[in-house]
């Protein structure tokens, strides 16, 4: 990805510097904008309908389905990721982020689509060493604010969460639980739990963002022929599981050491083993990837 990524803004593709928002958007405004976000795996974006499904669901929610055009979406981000992509290195695994605002009074909404490199740092910090969580006095906001399934840029919470997280200590990041009391979410992550007993757990579906990722994880422990069900459970129930872990787009899925008191080993069994799955899923090890990435290579 020599030279500066090319995005699409509003029928225009142009560099990630050269767009701006107006101050008086309602997305800017309000936060209420709406975001997808993708990835490719060598070269190819993941599960491209299953987000732009859930995409347009955002789109509905707000009451832009009739402003918003899909193929326009389609077109678009595929044209980001060819513009984005170095043949002369061979495929680049990216980043794609699709933001979408009511616009002003006097304008209408605002489609950007960009590109940018996955963060394979942090991702092969992840896989490394997995990751620390700390319970948080920020909740999930409830399904009474707004849908859960409702993917939108307004993430106070979140930010708010992880800062209290990381006073706490150092590096981790925050587990939100719901309005109730149960475990909803991590920021930015879904969370899924293990127990020797029941299999793999996930929250209610109607309480988080139904994750592409964790759909991926589903699939997946039904081919391996591990259990999966999704119920409530308390944090103290959290702490007592086998192995804990979390799923998001760019980083599949990875370990939690640690929540609060609790710890687990890195790289556990059952992660192993839906890691391996969803690296033959996809034709590629993303975790030697991102390993790559750091060393150089």
């Amino acid at each position: 990805m020599a030279g500066p990524l090319t995005a699409y803004y509003n029928g225009e593709y142009l560099t990630k510097s050269e767009i701006s928002i107006q101050l008086d958007d309602v997305g800017f405004i309000l936060g209420t904008t709406v975001s997808e976000r993708l990835r490719t795996f060598a070269g190819s974006v993941f599960r491209l309908g299953d987000h732009l499904g859930r995409l347009m669901q955002s789109v509905d929610t707000i009451g832009l389905s009739d402003s918003v055009d899909l193929a326009e979406i389609q077109e678009a981000l595929h044209e980001v990721v060819q513009r984005n992509l170095d043949p002369s290195t061979g495929p680049i695994d990216l980043g794609i982020t699709v933001l979408i605002t009511p616009g002003s009074s006097h304008t209408g909404p605002n489609l950007i689509i960009y590109a940018d490199s996955l963060p394979f740092m942090q991702m092969s910090a992840w896989y490394q060493q997995g990751v620390q969580l700390c319970t948080t006095d920020f909740r999930q906001v409830p399904t009474t604010s707004w849908p859960a399934e409702l993917k939108c840029r307004s993430r106070m919470h979140y930010f708010l969460a992880d800062r209290q997280a990381r006073e706490k200590q150092q590096g981790a990041r925050a587990l939100l639980l719901d309005q109730r009391g149960f475990v909803a979410e991590a920021s930015t992550a879904n969370l899924i739990a293990y127990s020797e007993a029941e299999g793999l757990l996930s929250p209610h579906r109607e309480n988080i963002l139904p994750g592409i990722s964790l759909m991926m994880v589903e699939e997946l422990a039904r081919e391996l022929a591990i259990p999966f069900s999704y119920r409530d459970f308390t944090p103290a129930e959290l702490r007592a599981m086998d192995e804990v872990m979390l799923c998001s787009t760019s980083p599949c899925v990875w370990s939690v050491v640690s929540v609060d008191d609790a710890n687990w080993k890195n790289s556990g069994p059952v992660v192993t083993r839906l890691q391996a799955a969803w690296k033959e899923a996809v034709g590629l090890d993303f975790v030697e990837q991102a390993t790559r990435y750091v060393h150089g290579e």
